[in-house]
């Protein structure tokens, strides 16, 4: 199995090249949008700020998802997800967007945090959620530190019938 980004650096786009597509988010919903888009042989970009597969890469264990029905652990789930997108003509970065220009021109500039710049006449935004902050005693029970060794907490509740 591959190790998150051991391949994608190879995908890296060049400063300045121009896409039909740039797809902001490698999470589900942004993976799944750069398969359509390759498979439609649009040339496509993947800019996503995490690790491949976003939000659902951090997760314990999903079990939300079609094909897996005991789940599958977040790490894994992401891992795949990379792997499949190999199989497609496609760029990746791992960056930031910083800002987007020309946003209602037909030709769109996407500039990252590293001031990295790409040209694309279509964006899609598939960037997902954050975790929202709570102030509850169950922050206690879900608590974890960030990067900067500040504590950060969130609950996710699936309710069973």
């Amino acid at each position: 199995m591959l190790e998150p980004f051991a391949v994608l650096d190879s995908l890296k786009p060049t400063h300045n090249e121009r896409f039909d597509v740039v797809i902001i988010g490698a999470g589900p919903a942004g993976m799944s949008a750069a398969v359509c888009c390759a498979r439609a042989d649009l040339k496509t970009l993947i800019i996503e700020r995490a690790l491949p597969g976003g939000g659902v890469s951090s997760a314990f264990k999903v079990h939300n998802v079609l094909g897996f029905p005991g789940g599958i652990v977040g790490q894994e789930l992401g891992k795949r997800m990379e792997s499949h997108i190999l199989d497609y003509n496609l760029a990746y970065t791992n960056a930031s967007v910083d800002a987007i220009e020309n946003k209602h021109g037909l030709e769109k500039k996407v500039v990252t945090e590293l001031g990295e710049c790409y040209y694309t006449r279509y964006i899609i935004i598939a960037t997902g959620l954050e975790p929202k902050l709570l102030n509850t005693d169950l922050d206690r029970k879900s608590t974890r530190l960030n990067s900067s060794h500040q504590i950060i907490s969130y609950a996710v509740f699936c309710l069973k019938k």
